[in-house]
This record gives structure tokens, sequence and C-alpha cells, in this order.
């Protein structure tokens, strides 16, 4: 959701940022790339698995993970001008993403980092975790930056999902 200038005016970085090169072939074509550059494939739910003790409950989890996947900015743009009857939906979805902000923002302040809304902290996670074998569990030490991280994460997630429903509702 974050893309910083490093290019021509008018490009974004989106492989930097987001952590994932674009999928042309799929996932198949995805790892043989994360491979070519000497870095296993790390997926969200292993992320979360090393994780220490967190703040939500796992059916939480589930539906702020469920609320995050359907947050396109250019989805919600285009809903905005087309499902008028939809605002008492999105005032629902946007008081629920209120909450889920409360909780992250409480648990980013017992966490090592500051929110820096232009600090990939997704992809700080994925490099933490890529140094580890598949099925390895990290040492305490890493599990906490790990899960301080993906805090982050989230809080950053919540707060520009925020910002996203209140310049449409």
């Amino acid at each position: 959701m974050n893309f910083e200038q490093t290019g021509k005016p008018g490009e974004r970085d989106d492989q930097e940022q987001s952590g994932f090169e674009p999928q042309e072939g799929g996932p198949a074509d995805l790892a043989e790339s994360a491979a070519a550059q000497g870095q296993r494939i790390v997926y969200e739910d292993e992320l979360r698995r090393a994780c220490t003790k967190r703040a939500l409950s796992a059916e939480e989890e589930k539906r702020w993970l469920a609320i995050r996947r359907t947050l396109p900015i250019n989805r919600w743009i285009n809903r905005s001008r087309t499902d008028k009857p939809g605002k008492g939906k999105l005032k629902d979805l946007k008081k629920e993403i209120e909450r889920y902000l409360a909780i992250f923002t409480e648990e980013a302040g017992g966490q090592p980092f500051d929110l820096d809304m232009d600090r990939n902290y997704y992809r700080a996670a994925i490099n933490l975790l890529s140094r580890y074998d598949p099925g390895d569990v990290p040492g305490e030490k890493d599990r906490h930056l790990l899960t301080g991280l993906m805090v982050m994460v989230d809080y950053k997630d919540a707060k520009l999902a925020l910002q996203i429903l209140e310049s449409i509702v």
C-alpha cells in the first residue's frame, strides 16, 4: 500500500515495497525468482505462526486478515462512486477497523519500534524469517523481533485502511 519513488517520475517501486515480484506465471515463477535471489519463499501464515503471543485471538486475527484483503484502494474508490446504498456497510466497517486500530495501537506501545509509514515492516519480517530453514523455529530474540514487526504491519495497515475509508465515507 505504500510506494516510494525510486525511478523516473510516475514509476512505483512495487517490488521493493510489497516484498513480492509481480506474478506473471503464478507461484512457480515467484518461487524461481526468490530462489534466484537466494531467498526462500515466506508466506504470511508462516510469519504469523512464528510470532509470540499477540493481542488478537485466532478468530479475531482471521477476521482482521479478511478485512485487510478486501481493501485495495481502487476497489474502494470504484465502490464509493457506484455503491451509494453501501455507505452504511462502509460505516460499520470503519467502526470495526477503528476497533482493530485501537488494539494494534496498544499492542505497538510495547514494541521496540515507532510507527514509520515509510518503512516496510512486512519486508523486514520476511527477511528475518527467510534466514531460517522451513520448519525451523526462530530463537526467542528473533521471535520477539518478528512479533514486533508483524504488530507494526497490522498497525500500519489499520491506519491506512482507516484513511481509505475516511476518504470514502
